[in-house]
């Protein structure tokens, strides 16, 4: 009884004290902007008071003086039922490669101080390493489940191994269950409140017509200032990003498409400035596991007939995806056809799939036979991959397993750029 009427007075208090914040700032996640100056914030508050708290972060070159102090807005949604109020915050006017600390909210407020390294402002900064993995869900207590691989990525975001997280769809599972999301943020916050945190949608986002995806992420749209979740693209050191949506209408004359072939031909035009050019998404374009669908349907007669030739006439370095809870690694390969078996200078894009980061589902053990010709390896060992960009003409990849951080798979890609 006691209990209950605690609960009863603190919300009767959220009620009428403006000044009272319902639960502390939560689920802080980070995302880059057009502006390699900025740096995205976005946070939770819970329940969804009335007057909304505002939406601020304080930040500084020290963790004990947050002197800087930026404002942003807020929004929420109710599907599903969810009740809350998500923040975003821009902070602005940071130094290249420098460590900021910062908390969301006032400080009677009780947010966890958080840092992060401002983005490189020079295309020429080497090299720069990115954590990579698809279909990560929240923790659980089932066989391929994730939990290792959210305290390896821990371990390398807090050891300053990564300067880029990048997240290619599936992302939390939650089947609907909006506090899923809010289970999985606290659980990433460790991992994405101190790096950049990159997502595209995957097919377990599309409950409510995408609503918890759209509403939880701060993606950068394609004009500056403005947000795309779904479909985007962005500069990070001397590589342009291209995330797709695999999910949505991709075909030639779609608004995606249209956007996609647009993007690219700029990005090609802007070699000399940002030399790679690297596309993911969710769903892959070759795939030979047991999923008849996405490696017999998807891929050869949906997916590659409309976007493999932009690939090629645009010369995108690498594709990266997941969906299939495994490991795959492609040879150079264009229209189903190997074009070399050497990652020097190869004559088409890489394509990987690794989507073996974890999660209830389990991982993915079969895959067909006989090998296709274009499958170099495949793989089926929870774990996720970090890419280091080392040069204008080197990228190093490494498949770490979570289990206890060995390599699995790694090659070098080298690119001579006319």
């Amino acid at each position: 009884k006691n209990k209950m009427r605690c609960i009863l007075l603190l919300q009767l208090m959220c009620n009428v004290f403006s000044s009272v914040v319902c639960s502390a700032p939560e689920q802080s996640h980070l995302s880059l902007t057009h502006n390699a100056t900025e740096m995205a914030v976005t946070y939770v508050t819970r329940p969804k008071s009335n007057p909304m708290p505002a939406s601020v972060v304080f930040y500084g070159e020290s963790a004990n003086s947050l002197s800087l102090k930026q404002t942003g807005s807020a929004k929420t949604y109710s599907d599903g039922g969810w009740d809350g109020w998500i923040h975003n915050v821009v902070l602005s006017g940071l130094k290249p490669n420098k460590t900021y600390y910062y908390r969301c909210g006032e400080e009677r407020d009780g947010g966890t101080v958080h840092n992060f390294t401002s983005p490189p402002q020079s295309n020429d900064t080497y090299p720069i390493t990115v954590a990579f993995f698809a279909d990560l869900g929240e923790e659980c207590a089932l066989v391929g489940c994730g939990n290792l691989t959210f305290d390896r990525l821990t371990q390398g975001t807090l050891g300053g191994l990564y300067d880029l997280i990048v997240h290619a769809g599936d992302i939390a599972y939650t089947s609907g269950h909006q506090s899923v999301w809010d289970d999985f943020f606290a659980e990433l916050e460790p991992i994405a409140a101190n790096r950049p945190y990159m997502t595209i949608p995957g097919n377990h986002e599309h409950w409510f017509n995408f609503s918890g995806y759209n509403h939880r992420f701060y993606m950068p749209g394609e004009a500056p200032g403005t947000v795309n979740n779904l479909w985007n693209s962005y500069d990070f050191a001397g590589i342009h990003f291209v995330a797709v949506s695999t999910e949505h209408d991709f075909t030639p004359g779609s608004m995606q498409y249209n956007w996609l072939k647009s993007d690219l031909a700029k990005a090609q035009q802007n070699r000399g400035t940002y030399p790679w050019l690297i596309m993911y998404g969710h769903r892959p374009f070759y795939c030979s596991s047991s999923d008849y669908y996405d490696c017999h349907i998807f891929g050869p007669k949906k997916f590659r007939p409309a976007i493999e030739p932009l690939l090629r006439e645009y010369d995108v370095d690498m594709y990266l995806s997941g969906h299939l809870h495994n490991y795959e690694c492609m040879w150079p390969v264009y229209n189903g056809t190997v074009l070399s078996h050497s990652y020097t200078n190869p004559p088409s894009t890489i394509h990987v799939i690794a989507g073996m980061a974890g999660c209830s589902e389990g991982l993915t053990h079969k895959f067909s036979s006989p090998t296709p010709a274009w499958s170099n390896v495949r793989h089926d060992t929870l774990g996720y991959v970090v890419f280091t960009v080392e040069s204008p003409t080197k990228l190093t990849w490494r498949y770490l397993s979570s289990l206890d951080n060995s390599v699995i798979h790694s090659f070098t890609l080298s690119k001579s750029r006319g």
